[in-house]
């Protein structure tokens, strides 16, 4: 920072060119002023959203000519964005082929904060929150590799694959607060390769997370071909201190087993499910199906909201368009389940009236107060 009024000609000319660059880089240079709690505070407010955008150029000619940046949000002339003005292509081309002479751990690890995804392994990742009776884990990771992306080798009448999978969660911050690395190998009968590359292949992890927001990626490297996919999901896990009524994801599945048994998530993390499969992380079932649900409400809520003053709202949408209500039950109806942390609650949907297609379920405890609601989305697909 700088006092203008006091400053020579040298100065001035030092405090353009910062000034230059801390605009050029989409920063923003404080001057004039000896308030530094106010310059911080106004610094922190102004960083406390940034969002992220990435593209492909279609043009890769003349690569040490600047190329300039232009960011507007349609139909808001009225907001002010700051970002970097532009780039030159060589320097990115340069920092590329640095990568490219590093181990393939550490070119995964790099794909693995890069705001594209990386896809030439198909991978997709979903984190749900979900409490266990007796267990300090709060979130549940699913990862589903698409194993047509995979290369498999001929062993007899098997087929072998290997692939490595790490997984890195960030918490609001930015801080990681998680890390681990695996590497998954199979040898499959031709049913079940087939089978796997229809569904994927499904890999379960629980992670104990601190109340807040998190981001967790997944990248998978083929050691034998040095090819990578990366992925990322976003989860909420509740404050369970707070008095108010709190739901947890909703977890879908097509096998009624799993209807009474939440601790399916931490039985045998890799799996190949034969007749539910997942598009780009969305579960797909066959119209020959029914759709299996079920939730839990936690044991936090304020007197008021106990499970025999509250009703279950079910509605299926599509298209920001709703297409079915159900009438309002008593939450102890659809009961399936409880322990210490919460009770466990579930139904089912006949999936044969649907057309093929993407839906939403949306289920929703409501009380008497206008503050006793909550209300928890999943997203289904119906095969054609």
């Amino acid at each position: 920072m700088l006092d203008t009024r006091l400053a020579s000609a040298g100065e001035f000319e030092s405090q353009n060119g910062i000034n230059a660059l801390a605009v050029d880089t989409g920063g923003k240079f404080f001057s004039n002023t000896n308030d530094l709690m106010g310059v911080a505070a106004q610094a922190l407010s102004d960083n406390e959203a940034l969002y992220t955008l990435a593209y492909y150029p279609n043009d890769e000619s003349k690569p040490n000519n600047f190329r300039k940046l232009t960011v507007r949000v349609k139909g808001h002339p009225d907001y002010k964005i700051r970002t970097q003005k532009g780039y030159t292509p060589a320097a990115f081309a340069k920092a590329k082929k640095e990568v490219a002479a590093t181990t393939p751990d550490l070119k995964l690890s790099n794909k693995m904060v890069e705001p594209l995804a990386a896809t030439e392994l198909g991978v997709y990742a979903n984190v749900t929150d979900f409490e266990i009776a007796k267990e300090p884990n709060q979130a549940t990771l699913q990862v589903t590799i698409d194993a047509k992306t995979l290369t498999f080798k001929p062993n007899n009448d098997r087929h072998q694959f290997e692939v490595k999978v790490v997984v890195m969660a960030f918490d609001a911050s930015g801080k990681r607060v998680f890390g681990s690395s695996e590497t998954l190998q199979g040898n499959l009968l031709p049913t079940r390769k087939a089978a796997a590359e229809r569904t994927g292949i499904n890999l379960t992890k629980r992670l104990e997370f601190k109340p807040g927001f998190y981001q967790v990626r997944v990248g998978l490297l083929e050691p034998a071909t040095e090819r990578m996919g990366t992925a990322s999901a976003i989860v909420q896990v509740p404050d369970l201190k707070r008095k108010q009524l709190t739901l947890s994801s909703v977890m879908v599945t097509d096998q009624l087993a799993d209807s009474s048994s939440p601790n399916q998530a931490n039985q045998g993390p890799v799996t190949v499910n034969d007749a539910m499969r997942y598009v780009q992380g969305i579960p797909f079932f066959r119209p020959s199906q029914n759709l299996i649900y079920y939730f839990q409400l936690y044991a936090n809520a304020a007197p008021a909201a106990q499970p025999e003053a509250l009703n279950l709202e079910t509605e299926i949408w599509q298209d920001d368009k709703k297409l079915i209500t159900t009438p309002a039950l008593p939450l102890t109806q659809r009961l399936i389940g409880r322990d210490d942390k919460a009770l466990t609650i579930g139904g089912q949907l006949v999936l044969k009236p649907f057309p093929a297609g993407l839906y939403e379920l949306r289920l929703t405890v409501r009380g008497q107060g206008k503050k006793t609601v909550a209300t928890r989305t999943v997203l289904f697909g119906v095969e054609e």
